[in-house]
């Protein structure tokens, strides 16, 4: 029985200093809404939505380290373009993405970021950049607006043409 109880004290307490410690970062979960731009196609892939989560280190300079990670779908009727030899434009109903890169802060409430990294479309790997806006609501940054512009470069057999969509949406702070 009494080491049960030392076993308890002691796991009492160090779930305690645990808790005095400052938190290193931030989590934010996001759901955004996504409007294709521009595309290889004729027609852009349309509309969509967008699940997102954020890492923002803390530190307390006016530039944080920022690591995002997004699945965005589309949802629309497609249109192949076709070359002579037969080669066409990958389907994307999905993407995802994983970027990481600085978020300078403007103002108390105002940041901008702009990330890199891969992308996957259809099983393919490819480069791509995202900046963004950002704008907290309340002063203890609890939720925030995002409007970003992610562009992925995809090389195929027809050319080399990005993929472009503007993302709005929202985000809570998780942690």
């Amino acid at each position: 029985m009494n080491k049960l109880l030392i076993l308890v004290f002691c796991f009492s307490l160090t779930l305690l200093s645990f808790g005095q410690n400052e938190r290193k970062g931030s989590v934010y979960l996001g759901l955004y809404g996504n409007w294709s731009i521009y595309d290889a196609e004729y027609s852009p892939n349309g509309n969509g939505a967008g699940l997102n989560i954020d890492f923002y280190l803390k530190n307390k300079s006016r530039i944080k380290p920022k690591l995002e990670g997004n699945f965005n779908m589309f949802m629309t009727e497609k249109s192949y373009v076709v070359d002579d030899e037969g080669h066409s434009t990958p389907d994307k109903n999905g993407t995802a993405c994983l970027f990481i890169g600085p978020a300078y802060k403007l103002r108390d409430r105002i940041e901008i970021s702009f990330n890199a990294g891969p992308c996957l479309i259809q099983s393919d790997l490819h480069l791509g950049l995202k900046p963004c806006a950002i704008f907290y609501p309340d002063r203890k940054k609890v939720f925030k607006l995002e409007m970003s512009l992610t562009n992925i470069f995809q090389p195929n057999a027809i050319g080399s043409s990005p993929f472009g969509f503007i993302s709005f949406g929202m985000g809570v702070r998780l942690h």
